[in-house]
């Protein structure tokens, strides 16, 4: 499957792209970037990038790179007078339709959830989960995600109870032709599974051996969800025990934290290694204790922008007291809003008083780390995926003067355009 502009294309051997205006490398610490680390962008000026087999080998001085003999035999991009950031990351929400309860609206059932104290909507039928469905709204999603140059996204997909249902979705998710490295499904589960009085099995291991063969070949692609609340009732020792056995070792995330209290939150967050994600807390002692936890949050950008001013300063607050916040869109197939955090640049710089590489650390350095993904992706430097944006643009922060939106003139993903501008200039005769 080729979803707007997404390439089934290999990477090309070697890949040189030259004398860029500006490389906003993003390079720090090897974790969450806090306080005075978020104002580095790390900006590198008529400066080069050698690609070698969709990773980057070398990143610095023009003429430096230009006079190495890997060079020589590589493609060349010419890249003056643009800027080149790393590729974008999102943590979107949910990825297919839903409709509650009754609806024949003709939406893909599901489950929502609603505000605090409300009860939950069961799905009425999940037999719309085919593999042409996740294949349209992926197609539909990505498509868009690609031309703002995303790189990565994270979709929720909530994980149904029903053996045969759950053997489906995770079979429809394996036979995708999508990008390697481009994706990954976040199973959310808005109650915890009834394990009973068994042997302590982790949660996979309880599947349909259909499901546990799928689940397996798919977890580097895999990552788990818990809505707060279904936490409520246990102690701190029972909590921690009934997440690990869900997540099993994947990347684990904790949503909707304003349906359970701040000191059960943050023990679960910290003692599981889990991500919380939501509105950062208001109350500046759960900050200080979130901080001190080294707890990490994601914050939703598309719900902070639609809520107003009051949560801009509790960005601020979050950060000005050292937690490791990320930024993602908070976009919603199931809800108004833009598939990318830049939209709220200008909110963000007006309320929560973000500069721009403020802006950029938080929504993709951060990011990349808070997805468990900073070994690979949301900077620019050897070793890293070779998956980057080029601006057409003088300078960086300029970016949130595009009504937020970053003028992409091309994207790569592992070294592979993901964008078809990219391709006319090539047929062009361009510098290639």
């Amino acid at each position: 499957m080729t979803a707007g502009g997404f390439s089934s294309a290999r990477p090309k051997d070697r890949l040189l792209i030259r004398g860029a205006r500006q490389i906003v490398t993003l390079q720090g610490p090897a974790r969450m970037r806090q306080g005075f680390e978020l104002r580095e962008a790390g900006v590198l000026r008529d400066a080069s990038i050698l690609v070698e087999g969709g990773l980057i080998t070398q990143v610095g001085n023009a003429r430096r790179l230009d006079n190495l003999k890997e060079a020589a035999k590589a493609r060349v991009m010419d890249a003056r007078n643009l800027v080149i950031v790393p590729g974008f990351l999102d943590a979107a929400q949910d990825l297919l339709p839903l409709a509650v309860s009754g609806d024949n609206g003709g939406g893909v059932p599901g489950e929502r959830e609603g505000p605090p104290g409300e009860p939950f909507e069961e799905p009425a039928d999940y037999s719309d989960h085919t593999l042409n469905t996740v294949a349209r709204a992926l197609e539909r999603e990505l498509g868009k995600l690609s031309r703002l140059g995303t790189a990565f996204a994270q979709f929720r997909l909530r994980f149904p109870k029903q053996p045969v249902l759950q053997s489906r979705i995770l079979r429809n998710l394996l036979q995708l032709d999508l990008p390697g490295g481009s994706f990954r499904a976040e199973l959310h589960f808005p109650r915890l599974p009834d394990f009973g009085a068994d042997d302590g099995a982790l949660f996979r291991q309880r599947l349909p051996a259909a499901a546990k063969g799928y689940w397996k070949r798919l977890e580097t692609s895999l990552a788990v969800s818990v809505r707060s609340a279904a936490l409520r009732d246990f102690h701190a020792p029972e909590r921690l025990h009934a997440l690990r056995r869900v997540h099993g070792g994947l990347p684990c995330f904790l949503t909707s934290p304003e349906t359970l209290d701040a000191e059960a939150l943050l023990s679960a967050g910290s003692g599981s290694a889990s991500t919380v994600i939501g509105l950062p807390p208001e109350r500046g002692e759960v900050r200080e204790a979130a901080a001190q936890l080294d707890v990490p949050w994601i914050v939703p950008g598309g719900e902070l922008g639609l809520a107003g001013g009051w949560q801009g300063q509790a960005l601020r607050g979050t950060l000005d007291c050292g937690m490791r916040v990320a930024l993602s869109s908070g976009y919603d197939v199931n809800r108004p809003g833009c598939a990318s955090p830049f939209a709220l640049a200008p909110i963000l710089r007006r309320e929560a008083g973000l500069e721009p590489a403020e802006i950029l650390q938080l929504s993709i350095a951060n990011l990349a780390y808070a997805l468990d993904l900073g070994h690979r992706l949301g900077s620019i430097q050897a070793g890293n995926d070779a998956s980057f944006s080029i601006l057409e643009c003088e300078d960086y922060r300029e970016i949130g003067r595009h009504l937020g939106l970053p003028p992409v003139l091309a994207s790569f993903r592992r070294g592979v355009p993901m964008e078809k501008r990219l391709r006319v200039r090539e047929e062009a005769g361009g510098d290639w």
